[in-house]
């Protein structure tokens, strides 16, 4: 973390650890809002995440570290266009330090990089989405950095639920954050593009806690 990083930096309890959602529970389905399609786990499919919190200056940073202890290669999504909806990915196309905002509910805030929506069988890019991920190999780690701009606002894709919305922003006092996880997928290895509509994306996910009092929302 930057010495000039306002507030002290906070590492997030893993889901597991405050009884979160396991895995086939849904993190909507959870907070009493809708049902959320994809599970929420502390760790999935031979990963377990640390995420570091911090406000610097006007913005939240957060720092995760992954290391593949499973037997197989994994994607994590953590590859965001900035442009939403984008249906092919070049790495020009990334923006690398954005983040999804969210409100699932619950009075959290939700900062994720993940394939969002209900999925499209037909692939429909309007409807969901493509994204970018790394792929994790056996034995292998990966780090990354997130940063939300303050105040914070909602940012989604437009067709998803109406609980990522600022009004739910509003109502928050803790945070969560999250990552999507995949099975391994054709592509570079350093930019894995993720389609419409894939199957089995986890949450990783730390559990939830108090949002720093320097954090502002909009």
């Amino acid at each position: 973390m930057s010495a000039g990083a306002s507030g002290a930096a906070r590492l997030l309890a893993l889901a597991g650890a405050v009884g979160l959602a396991c895995a086939g529970c849904g993190a909507f389905g959870a907070f009493g809002t809708r049902e959320d399609p994809f599970p929420v786990q502390a760790t999935a499919k031979g990963v377990t995440p640390q995420f570091d919190l911090a406000v610097e200056d006007d913005r939240l940073v957060v720092e995760y570290v992954l290391e593949n202890r499973g037997e197989e290669p994994v994607v994590v999504i953590d590859q965001l266009p900035r442009i939403i909806g984008m249906g092919e990915l070049e790495a020009e196309d990334i923006d690398p330090a954005l983040a999804y905002v969210s409100a699932p509910g619950g009075g959290i805030v939700r900062v994720s990089r993940q394939v969002w929506g209900l999925g499209d069988e037909s692939g429909d890019a309007s409807v969901q989405p493509v994204v970018g991920g790394t792929r994790i190999a056996p034995g292998e780690g990966h780090r990354g950095r997130m940063e939300v701009p303050l105040p914070a606002e909602a940012r989604g894709p437009e067709y998803s639920s109406p609980d990522y919305s600022d009004r739910g922003l509003r109502r928050a006092d803790s945070i969560q954050v999250c990552l999507g996880i995949v099975d391994d997928l054709d592509g570079d290895a350093e930019l894995v593009p993720v389609p419409a509509g894939v199957d089995g994306q986890v949450l990783l996910c730390s559990g939830t806690e108090a949002l720093p009092a320097e954090m502002t929302l909009d």
